[in-house]
C-alpha cells in the first residue's frame, strides 16, 4: 500500500510539480534578463511640451489673443515688445523633478541661431501645468532684422535635460511669428 501511495505521490509530483517548476524558472529568467537589458535603456519622456503658441493674455479678462500686424497671417512682434508665448508643460511622474534648459532662435528658412539661455536649473513639479513666458528679442535678432531691411521670421526652440537616470531630454518649440521694425 505504502508503495502505492508513493508511486501515486510520484505521478502527481512528474504531472503538476514538475512543470510548475520549470514554468516559474522560465517566468524568473525572463524577468531577470528583460530587466538587465531594461537597465542600460532610457525611461523614455518624462518631461514634455505642448507647442508654445504665440499669445498674449489680457490681465484684466484673462482673454488669449494672437498678436498680428497688418499685412502678417502669422503672430507678428515689433521690435522692442516681448514675444509673448503660452503652452503647457507636463511631468509624468510623482515628485519633482529637477531639470536645466537651453534656449535658441532659430531663424525661417534655417539660418542663423543665436543661443540665448543655457543650463538655467529649475524643478518641474509633477503633473501638467500651464506655462506663460514674456521673451524679450535679442540684440542680435533685432540686428540681423534690421540688416535685412525687412521682418524676419523666427521661432524659439528649448531643450530640457532631466536629472533622472535614463531620462531623455524633452524638446520644445514655439509657433513661428515674424519679428518686425515697427
Amino acid at each position: 500500500m505504502r508503495e502505492e501511495r508513493r508511486a501515486r505521490l510520484s505521478g502527481l509530483v512528474d504531472r503538476f510539480f514538475t512543470p510548475l517548476l520549470v514554468l516559474a524558472v522560465g517566468i524568473f529568467s525572463t524577468l531577470a534578463i528583460s530587466s538587465a537589458i531594461r537597465d542600460g535603456q532610457p525611461d523614455g519622456a518624462l518631461v514634455s511640451y505642448s507647442i508654445q503658441e504665440v499669445e498674449r493674455v489680457t490681465p484684466e479678462s484673462g482673454e488669449i489673443y494672437v498678436p498680428l500686424l497688418d499685412g502678417y497671417q502669422q503672430p507678428a512682434i515689433c521690435i522692442g515688445d516681448t514675444v509673448p508665448t503660452r503652452g503647457t508643460v507636463t511631468n509624468s511622474t510623482d515628485h519633482p523633478l529637477e531639470i536645466a534648459g537651453s534656449l535658441v532662435w532659430e531663424h525661417i528658412p534655417p539660418g542663423p541661431r543665436v543661443q540665448v539661455i543655457a543650463d538655467v536649473p529649475a524643478v518641474q513639479p509633477p503633473g501638467t501645468r500651464s506655462v506663460f513666458y514674456e521673451n524679450t528679442i535679442p540684440p542680435s535678432v533685432v540686428e540681423m532684422t534690421l540688416a535685412e531691411g525687412e521682418a524676419s521670421l523666427w521661432r524659439i526652440t528649448g531643450l530640457v535635460e532631466v536629472f533622472e537616470p535614463r531620462a531623455l531630454p524633452a524638446a520644445w518649440t514655439t509657433a513661428q511669428f515674424w519679428v518686425v521694425d515697427c
